[in-house]
């Protein structure tokens, strides 16, 4: 395993990015900007080529960061040192993803691969194969043991963390597949797809099977987040909106148009009362999703 020499880290001077809250009223807009502010803690520089995904750990203070040059930064919060600078090799990280644990950080290759790393030392302990194409996404079950991928070519694969073995597979959707997500006891799995639709599937022992689908989006759907209860769930799209689904009965309870760029990323603070989304114009909204 070769440990790439560690990038430059700057901390820059504090200032306040105001964020939109949604609101439906003008009074309720200002409470909201005053109520949900980000700060600007500290930056790492130094990276040679563009960031492609970036994952905080539910285990520990830290987070992954993955560039196109499929290298991984290993980062302390909320200082942003750099712990760790590895390189599993070429086309072999494209998107990062932790392990329950907080030890292990998986990133999935372009050749439908995912290599689990040390998140100390970066050594690859091991390599699983989804026998999908490349694989655009993946996620943990809650207690570890198994991950679910997602690939350009439409796939859904669950994967033994352990053994390696497949125990599941299925074409999830016709399109490119962007995002996958587990609910939080480990049931149900839910895939995002430029079809502009989030299927859900029952994972069970014995068999993936489609049980419904969340279609409202008039464009790709690129990210999904599941509230920590459950009950919702929020996708971010291409056609600009972030919405909030009723995992119960299947319905957008309400749209967020706060955004003028497709929106890439989406995702619930651990509590699930507020929701940040971030988009191509450069501009991230926190949502009060209580």
């Amino acid at each position: 395993m070769t440990r790439a020499a560690a990038p430059r880290l700057s901390i820059r001077p504090r200032r306040t990015l105001s964020d939109s809250g949604g609101a439906s009223s003008s009074a309720s807009a200002s409470a909201e900007k005053d109520a949900l502010r980000l700060s600007l803690a500290a930056t790492v520089e130094g990276l040679e080529l563009g960031v492609v995904s970036i994952a905080a750990s539910a285990a520990s203070d830290s987070f992954a960061a993955v560039t196109l040059d499929s290298k991984v930064r290993v980062c302390s919060l909320p200082g942003g040192e750099v712990t760790g600078s590895f390189d599993p090799g070429a086309l072999e990280a494209w998107h990062a993803c932790w392990h329950p644990s907080g030890s292990v950080v998986a990133t999935t290759t372009h050749a439908g691969g995912i290599n689990l790393l040390d998140a100390s030392s970066g050594d690859v302990s091991r390599r699983l194969d989804t026998k999908l194409g490349f694989v655009s996404d993946a996620a943990f079950r809650h207690d570890g043991g198994v991950v679910a991928a997602v690939s350009m070519d439409g796939g859904l694969a669950v994967v033994d963390a352990e053994t390696g073995v497949v125990l599941h597979s299925t074409e999830a959707h016709k399109l490119p597949v962007r995002a996958v997500r587990w609910s939080p006891d480990g049931s149900q799995l839910f895939t995002a797809s430029d079809d502009g639709r989030i299927n859900v599937f029952d994972a069970g022992r014995t068999a993936l099977s489609a049980v419904s689908v969340l279609a409202a989006h008039t464009g790709p759907v690129n990210c999904a987040a599941v509230r920590p209860d459950g009950l919702h769930l929020a996708s971010a799209s291409a056609d600009r909106s972030v919405k909030l689904w009723d995992l119960r009965t299947r319905e957008v309870l309400h749209a967020f148009a706060a955004h003028d760029g497709r929106v890439a990323a989406v995702e619930y603070a651990p509590g699930g009362a507020r929701l940040a989304s971030g988009c191509d114009a450069g501009r991230v909204c926190v949502h009060s999703a209580q």
